[in-house]
């Protein structure tokens, strides 16, 4: 019932909802670089996504609300000026993150919940950043990681987990 409501808001412009879930509406909207300020939340999982998709800096740009993104899907390329506009971003899942960190320009300050499964990273980000909303921190399997934030940085972290992070 939910999604119908939100297809409804603009069934024909889906860089015009406030979610995005269908693998057609969010290809469409990624490559075409259609999305606007209204996405609040986007989700891509490797059930329905078959093809390799590459996004840009440009990709995001618009998308200042964003607030949570979900990405189960191991055939994403990122360009090396890839970044995150939004400052509001407060769930982070992508599974197979392929850069060896997030962007320079990544804000934490609103994360609660990051979950970067079976990714390329080698450190989470390259300056001192506070994370004091999040919540839980997943890296399982990312096996080029040799670095992590320090916990002091971290006073509200209820749940880490970082098995399989070794070569």
């Amino acid at each position: 019932m939910g999604k119908d409501i939100v297809y409804r808001e603009c069934p024909n412009e889906p860089g015009e909802r406030s979610r995005l879930w269908r693998y057609t509406d969010v290809c469409r909207v990624l490559k075409k670089n259609m999305g606007t300020e209204k996405i609040e939340g986007i989700f891509l999982d490797d059930e329905s996504t078959p093809k390799q998709m590459k996004f840009t800096s440009r990709t995001f740009k618009r998308m200042t609300r964003l607030r949570v993104l979900g990405i189960s899907y191991k055939c994403v390329q990122l360009s090396e000026d890839f970044a995150f506009p939004s400052r509001d971003l407060t769930y982070l899942h992508w599974d197979g993150y392929p850069l060896p960190s997030l962007p320079s320009n990544f804000h934490a300050d609103n994360l609660v919940y990051l979950c970067l499964r079976n990714s390329n990273i080698k450190q989470l980000w390259k300056r001192n950043l506070s994370l004091e909303k999040l919540r839980r921190m997943i890296l399982h399997g990312s096996k080029q990681l040799i670095e992590i934030p320090k916990f002091s940085t971290m006073p509200n972290l209820e749940y880490l987990t970082l098995s399989e992070c070794y070569p």
